[in-house]
């Protein structure tokens, strides 16, 4: 076998695998036969390939396009409870079996950590791999991703209130990974991602002597296949009227009141909850869910759920990287805890079982409730949406929450056309998590603005101050 494969600029999946699992292999072999005499009895080799191209587009012109490429051979070796872990740039088997010999003796001296092994070959899936439609084989051509570009730009400016566009761009990325483990692995996946994004500034002129009032919206969308992005117009119009929205804000009275939470307002709250249920927090010992399995924990109204085997969704797996078969899980049932967010090493280091989430979640879906989002809204009589939050305090720890939010204004059971900002609002988290009432309006998956699907909330009884 040639010591020298090309990878850069392959393109096709298939092309990808023919080269790659003859290297991945070669290098194993490699492993196994160098490695009794230092220690190593087993070993990990991924291979990746990422090409990137993308353009921006500014008052009509394409001002930067961008074009990239990059490959990698990763290689775990083990030993008894020692992991040595290191990387290489080329593709030459001749360099890589030198980066070995030199590595390899380094590995008596990495401290234990019994956490680190390879999964049980028993728990490695061999069957056969569920498809997914996750890559496009053909790329988009340049001059399709600066139409879209531009079409975004020329849609905000529509606007009489946008000063000017920012950033409107558009991206593709071809992922191509190659997995050969000596417990078992023996996987291969290609994928591609198509992202599109557009920055806006909207302006108020200043009266009487005052300064102009500045600000800034923007939009995204991000999909497996080009065709399954938002459209650009709509892109474009969602990142003015943002930027328009935040012109003129005002204070709402401080108050314990209800809120409402939009789609990506919902969003950012729901990871709050499953930050609360992450390995890596509860290993820090940071959670006041930490003891909590089995208990009521939110609302009877919450259910949530991770999906791996989602069509043409970007977060969508099989197995995950260390060869488990990725179930559906269930992680909170009508507001009962049943299962932990947690990595191979985590569950081990917790003492529980894996359950195919090394890289984390794929689809995470928080099930609707019962009501319209009207009727969600209707009792209220004061109150406010929020479009969003931004940084500030939400402790897992100690169960406090304090962050800014803008939205509108909730009127007598409406949405206002009145913008509100410049408040804060506070509670107890594990107050809040119990008196969550969802909306029957969760989006559906896969979707290209969420990486969480969840829907229109209502949280009774928090402070804004």
């Amino acid at each position: 076998m040639s010591s020298k494969l090309s990878f850069i600029g392959t393109r096709g999946a298939a092309r990808f695998k023919a080269l790659a699992k003859p290297l991945a292999q070669a290098l194993l072999d490699y492993a196994v036969q160098k490695g009794p005499a230092f220690g190593v009895d087993q070993a990990r080799v991924s291979i990746l390939s990422v090409e990137k191209t993308g353009c921006n587009v500014e008052k009509g012109d394409m001002t930067e396009w961008i074009s990239g490429k990059s490959f990698s051979v990763g290689i775990c070796l083990y030993g008894g409870d020692k992991k040595l872990s290191f990387s290489v740039s080329s593709p030459d088997l001749e360099v890589a079996c030198k980066e070995i010999d030199r590595k390899i003796q380094f590995l008596h001296i990495i401290p234990d950590n019994q956490y680190q092994k390879l999964l049980s070959p028993d728990q490695v899936y061999s069957g056969p791999m569920g498809l997914f439609d996750t890559y496009q084989p053909s790329p988009v051509k340049m001059p399709d991703m600066v139409d879209f570009a531009k079409r975004m730009e020329s849609e905000a400016i529509k606007n009489p209130d946008v000063l000017r566009v920012e950033s409107s761009g558009v991206s593709q990325v071809t992922h191509h990974v190659l997995v050969l483990a000596t417990n078992g692995q023996d996987r291969s996946d290609s994928s591609t991602t198509y992202s599109a994004g557009i920055s806006v500034v909207s302006i108020k002129p200043g009266v009487n002597g005052e300064d102009d009032e500045k600000c800034i919206g923007g939009a995204g969308s991000s999909a497996s296949h080009f065709s399954d992005l938002d459209s650009p117009e709509s892109l474009g119009k969602k990142a003015a009227e943002e930027a328009v929205k935040k012109l003129s804000l005002i204070k709402p009275a401080s108050g314990k009141v209800s809120i409402v939470l939009s789609h990506d307002a919902a969003e950012q709250f729901y990871r709050i909850v499953m930050n609360a249920i992450d390995g890596t927090v509860l290993l820090q010992k940071a959670s006041f869910l930490q003891k909590k399995m089995g208990e009521q924990v939110l609302s009877p109204d919450v259910t949530i759920e991770d999906l791996p085997h989602v069509k043409r969704s970007l977060h969508s797996a099989f197995v995950d990287s260390s060869g488990q078969k990725s179930e559906p899980i269930t992680f909170i049932k009508n507001g009962v805890l049943q299962q932990f967010n947690v990595s191979l090493e985590e569950a081990r280091q917790l003492g529980l079982d894996p359950i195919g989430r090394n890289d984390g979640v794929t689809n995470l879906r928080i099930c609707p409730g019962s009501v319209s989002p009207d009727n969600l809204i209707s009792d209220i009589e004061e109150g406010v949406y929020i479009d969003s939050f931004d940084s500030g305090i939400s402790s897992t720890n100690n169960g406090i929450f304090s962050r800014p939010a803008q939205g509108m204004r909730i009127h007598k059971g409406k949405i206002t056309h009145q913008s509100v900002g410049d408040f804060i609002v506070t509670g107890q988290l594990q107050d809040m998590f119990m008196n969550l009432v969802l909306a029957n309006d969760t989006p559906q998956l896969p979707s290209s603005c969420h990486a969480i699907v969840a829907p229109t909330t209502r949280i009774n009884g928090v402070n804004i101050v």
